[in-house]
């Protein structure tokens, strides 16, 4: 594929961001199972948890090509950086775009786009194995 000029800038960028950012504790991140709110802050500042996202709605509005070169340079650098950007913006953020009402836009991809949010996909449970569709669980309001 021959990229675009903002892409090739995008890349760059991207790459400089991970290397910087992500690479450096990329170890810990994955011996530790947990992603810093320093980094979830970052990558929501700079809109790599939401290049896909509608402006009007916080994110970049960016092309699925932005899309994939985020993530190509984010994951190069620590996979499960990766995952969580990509989850972030295509499992918790697209389907409420494509399929939510205008209250749930506001009410959840804003504050999931600027950061002020952290959206989770659960995937695997007992019976279920990695078939979200089989997924049995609920999440319940217990406290706060």
């Amino acid at each position: 594929m021959i990229f675009k000029k903002e892409h090739l800038l995008l890349q760059k960028a991207v790459r400089k961001f991970a290397e910087e950012e992500v690479l450096p504790y990329a170890a810990e991140r994955e011996k530790e199972g947990a992603i810093s709110r320093d980094l979830m802050e970052k990558l929501a500042r700079y809109k790599y948890t939401s290049p896909i996202v509608p402006k009007e709605y916080g994110g970049a509005g960016a092309d699925y090509t932005s899309y994939v070169i985020i993530m190509e340079e984010i994951s190069k650098k620590c996979a499960s950086t990766g995952t969580f950007t990509t989850a972030a913006a295509s499992l918790v953020s697209s389907p409420l775009i494509n399929f939510g009402t205008e209250d749930q836009k506001q009410k959840y991809v804003k504050p999931l786009a600027t950061g002020e949010k952290l959206g989770a996909f659960a995937l695997t449970e007992p019976g279920a194995g990695t078939d979200a569709q089989g997924a049995q669980t609920k999440a319940v309001l217990d406290g706060d």
